[in-house]
């Protein structure tokens, strides 16, 4: 929708926007740019994800360390080792589409850049992707958020060691 377009839907709804406080329009970007932040998240060598599962009211945490998945459902943490072909395929498994830059943005000091997209999942078969945001890190472009209706995960990369 143009901005003009936008103004003109603000008004007919008696709300009085400034011009100015009408949000820019997303810019739309090639879809292989997110698939090569999670082709990089494999080679990471450490990294935390804590899952919040909005429908069951759960919170799972899960430290990767090489091939080596430390998990914590609800109760103590469990050790896996993960074939390396396998947890390449997992990470790449979505299909992408409609991806869109938000922009910039600082939220806890830290400087990341917003991106929405369509996310599709194989084995969904023919049912419709679901509308998701991720965020990166602005320097070293690694994923920090992705947030769903259903899910929030959240990745961090400083001082991760073994919980057990």
């Amino acid at each position: 929708m143009s901005p003009s377009r936008n103004l003109r839907v603000a008004l007919a709804a008696g709300g009085l926007l400034a011009l100015s406080a009408l949000p820019a329009p997303a810019t739309e970007i090639d879809c292989a740019a997110i698939r090569a932040v999670y082709a990089r998240l494999i080679k990471t060598p450490a990294y935390r994800v804590v899952s919040t599962h909005r429908a069951v009211n759960k919170v799972w945490e899960d430290i990767y360390i090489g091939n080596t998945r430390y998990s914590r459902r609800d109760g103590p943490w469990e050790k896996q080792e993960l074939d390396p072909t396998e947890r390449a395929k997992q990470i790449a498994a979505p299909q992408y589409s409609e991806c869109r830059d938000d922009g910039e943005q600082t939220e806890g000091g830290v400087s990341m850049h917003a991106y929405s997209l369509l996310a599709r999942l194989p084995q969904a078969g023919n049912r419709p992707g679901m509308q998701v945001r991720i965020w990166l890190d602005a320097p070293e472009g690694r994923i920090l958020r992705f947030e769903s209706q259903l899910l929030r995960l959240d990745y961090s990369y400083d001082s991760i060691t073994p919980p057990m």
